[in-house]
C-alpha cells in the first residue's frame, strides 16, 4: 500500500507514531552497541563516505533522467539505475583513509 506523502515533501513518505518507534528501536538495536558506523569514524570520513554515494547516484541514475522524459519514464529510469548505483559489484574491495589538509577522506 502506498504511503502519503511525508513532512519532508516529495520522495519522503509519512510514518504513523508506531511505525516510527520501531523503526528507531531497529536501528537502536542494530548500531546501539557500536554506533553508526559511519558516524563512528568522524565527520570527515561520514561526509567522505556520503560524497561516494552521491557520485555514484549522479553517474548511475540522475544523469540517465532528462527533462522532457514522462515522469513515468523517469521512474523507470530511477528504478533501473538504483539498482544499478546500489549493485554489491561496485563497490570497492578495499579502501584507504588518507589524510590531507588536516581532513580525513576515503580512497
Amino acid at each position: 500500500k502506498p504511503r502519503s506523502e511525508g513532512a519532508l515533501g516529495p520522495g519522503s513518505e509519512a510514518l504513523d507514531r508506531g511505525e516510527a518507534e520501531e523503526i528507531l528501536k531497529e536501528y537502536r538495536g542494530n548500531f546501539g552497541q557500536d554506533g553508526d558506523p559511519l558516524r563512528r569514524r568522524g565527520p570527515d570520513l561520514a561526509c567522505s563516505a556520503c560524497k561516494l554515494a552521491a557520485k555514484r547516484f549522479q553517474s548511475k541514475v540522475a544523469s540517465k533522467i532528462k527533462g522532457k522524459m514522462s515522469e513515468d519514464e523517469r521512474r523507470k529510469v530511477f528504478h533501473r539505475g538504483i539498482k544499478s548505483a546500489c549493485s554489491q559489484e561496485l563497490f570497492p574491495h578495499q579502501m584507504a583513509v588518507v589524510e590531507k589538509e588536516s581532513k580525513e577522506f576515503y580512497v
